[in-house]
C-alpha cells in the first residue's frame, strides 16, 4: 500500500563514553512526516527532528523520496551528535536541530550554540562599603529615635556578614517535545541488549556515506 509507513532506522552509538540511540520513523502518507529522535539515559529524548514530505505524496517519486529523507535525517542526527551540538547545552542543541533543513541533497549543518560570555565579576566588598556609607548617611539625617531603625538592613545576610545572593527566578512548566514511540515495557532500555554500533560516530557516518555511493552507482 502506497500510504504504509516505510521501515525506519534504529542505531545505537557511543559518544564521550555515553550510549545514545537514534531512531528515525515514517508516519506514512496519512500524515506525511518523518521523525528522528535522539535518546540517552535509556530513554530520555534529547532532540527531535521533524521533516515533511507531503508534497511528494501520490507521485511516482514518493517511496524513493521518503527513503532518502529518512536516511538524510538519520545521518544528520549522527553528525550533530559527533560535532558536539548537545554536549554543553542540550536544549540549545535541540532547538538548532529543529531549525535545520533536511533535503534530498543532504542537510544544512546545524550551528553549534555559542557559549555565553560570562559577565564581569562583581566586587562584593565595594558594594558593601557603598551600602554601609549610604546607611550611615541616612542615619545621620534621622532623629535619635529613628536612627536605630535606619541602621537595620532589611536584606538577608549570611553568617560571614555578606549579603545573601539573589536567587534566580525559576520558570514553571516543562518544555514540550514531539511525541516518540515509548520504550518497550518488557525491556529495561530502548537500546536493547544488542549494541548495534560499538563503532565510532565517524565510522557510522562513513558507512552511511558508502551506502549513498552504492545507491547512486
Amino acid at each position: 500500500m502506497a500510504g504504509s509507513p516505510l521501515l525506519g532506522y534504529n542505531t545505537n552509538v557511543r559518544h564521550l563514553g555515553k550510549l545514545y540511540h537514534i531512531q528515525t520513523e515514517d508516519s506514512g502518507a496519512s500524515h506525511g512526516h518523518i521523525f528522528t529522535h535522539l535518546f540517552a539515559d535509556g530513554g530520555r529524548i534529547i532532540a527531535s527532528k521533524k521533516t515533511t514530505y507531503s508534497q511528494y505524496i501520490g507521485t511516482a517519486e514518493y517511496p524513493g523520496v521518503v527513503k532518502q529523507l529518512m536516511r538524510e535525517s538519520h545521518k544528520a542526527m549522527f553528525i550533530a551528535l559527533r560535532d558536539g551540538l548537545f554536549d554543553e547545552d542540550e536544549a540549545a542543541g535541540a532547538r538548532a536541530m529543529m531549525e535545520m533543513e533536511i533535503t534530498l541533497d543532504g542537510a544544512t549543518p546545524p550551528k553549534k550554540p555559542a557559549t555565553p560570555t560570562p559577565s564581569a565579576e562583581i566586587d562584593v566588598d565595594a558594594l558593601e562599603r557603598a551600602a554601609e556609607a549610604k546607611l550611615a548617611e541616612a542615619a545621620e539625617k534621622q532623629t535619635p529615635s529613628q536612627a536605630p531603625a535606619a541602621r537595620q538592613s532589611t536584606r538577608p545576610q549570611t553568617d560571614s556578614g555578606r549579603y545573601a545572593p539573589t536567587r534566580p527566578a525559576v520558570a514553571s512548566g516543562g518544555s514540550h517535545r514531539p511525541a516518540a514511540r515509548p520504550p518497550d515495557p518488557a525491556s529495561e532500555s530502548i537500546f536493547g541488549s544488542d549494541l548495534l554500533s560499538e563503532k565510532s560516530l565517524d565510522e557510522v557516518i562513513l558507512s552511511y556515506l558508502a551506502e549513498d555511493v552504492d545507491d547512486e552507482g
